[in-house]
């Protein structure tokens, strides 16, 4: 059995203790005619590969001893290089300068955000008033104080499934909601529809409301 001395200085050098100090040589020539023909090895070199399968398994069984501990190192590098990772995300995210800014100055962030989605269903849970109302406690409190981004009240009876559906009990649920956090800000209120909607449950919480109404634009 051939070895060859190992090359550890293409390795790491903290690594370079790891590693055996001789590793088996390819098969060379000779080996090489021999399993491609059905000659019979010389006595010398039957010795030699008697010897191969008498060393070998123990030369595996090292082996794999090695690469059981080295996948056991990569398996802890790895996963103390995820929790650096995890750890520097933590810092960054704890010292973002969002979570210093002042109250007064996220609410009027928040209401110039508002007034480039002005016609946006109040009852959609994913307008920008619900969704700024569900990112952190800070920025809860701001937009539940902020009446302003509250304020547009845009009802599409025609097309608004949540109107027309099963949960317009829902519907006027979010409604009375939305209406309670916009007060006392004067309130801009748009309606589409086609049918009567005078007894809509959703009209019924949106009417006595009527003396807050700044503005009305019907379709």
């Amino acid at each position: 059995m051939a070895y060859i001395p190992t090359k550890k200085s293409d390795f790491d050098a903290r690594l370079a203790h790891l590693l055996p100090d001789y590793s088996h040589a390819p098969p060379d020539a000779r080996i090489i005619d021999l399993l491609h023909t059905n000659a019979p090895p010389t006595p010398i070199e039957t010795q030699s590969l008697q010897a191969t399968l008498s060393e070998t398994p123990n030369r595996i069984a090292e082996l794999d001893s090695l690469i059981d501990s080295t996948t056991s190192l990569l398996r802890y590098l790895t996963n103390d290089r995820n929790q650096a990772l995890e750890n520097q995300a933590n810092a960054k995210m704890i010292l973002s300068p969002c979570r210093r800014l002042p109250s007064e100055l996220l609410a009027d962030i928040f209401i110039r955000c508002s007034l480039r989605d002005r016609y946006s269903s109040p009852l959609d849970p994913h307008g920008l008033h619900w969704t700024l109302s569900h990112v952190c406690r800070k920025w809860r409190e701001v937009a539940i104080g902020t009446p302003q981004i509250w304020s547009r009240i845009c009802l599409f009876f025609v097309n608004d499934r949540l109107l027309n559906g099963s949960r317009i009990h829902e519907a006027a649920f979010m409604l009375g909601v939305v209406l309670d956090r916009a007060r006392p800000h004067d309130l801009d209120v748009f309606i589409q529809f086609e049918d009567d909607i005078s007894t809509h449950p959703v009209c019924v919480v949106l009417l006595p409301t009527v003396r807050y109404w700044k503005c009305l634009e019907v379709q």
